[in-house]
């Protein structure tokens, strides 16, 4: 932030606040807009499943996951955050799997 911007921030940041909050309401409903069709066009890796609502992430290595996704959801990150996250390549720290064979994977 240069010296003038930082001036007008400490006399006034009222502004500041509103349209980073506007923005922060923004970006957090586009995520949710992203999540959704990315639920959309996913499918489960088990059995190949295309219900999003039944779909469910399920952690491969919890050690390697910044956060859980509803978390990254909810909170201003950017969308390549989140979509890094969830990822179909062997770096992401999730695989998409239906909920009845996510929990027959788990009691396993």
């Amino acid at each position: 932030m240069s010296e003038l911007a930082r001036m007008y921030y400490v006399r006034d940041p009222a502004p500041y606040k509103a349209r980073a909050a506007a923005n922060n309401k923004l970006t957090k409903a586009r995520n949710r807009a992203r999540l959704r069709e990315f639920f959309r066009n996913a499918e489960c890796m088990d059995c190949g499943i295309r219900d999003f609502a039944v779909l469910e992430l399920d952690h491969r290595d919890p050690q390697r996951k910044r956060d859980d996704v509803s978390n990254l959801v909810r909170q201003p990150h950017g969308w390549p955050t989140i979509a890094k996250e969830i990822s179909w390549d062997s770096k992401s720290s999730y695989y998409r799997r239906y909920l009845n064979a996510e929990r027959q994977i788990t009691s396993a």
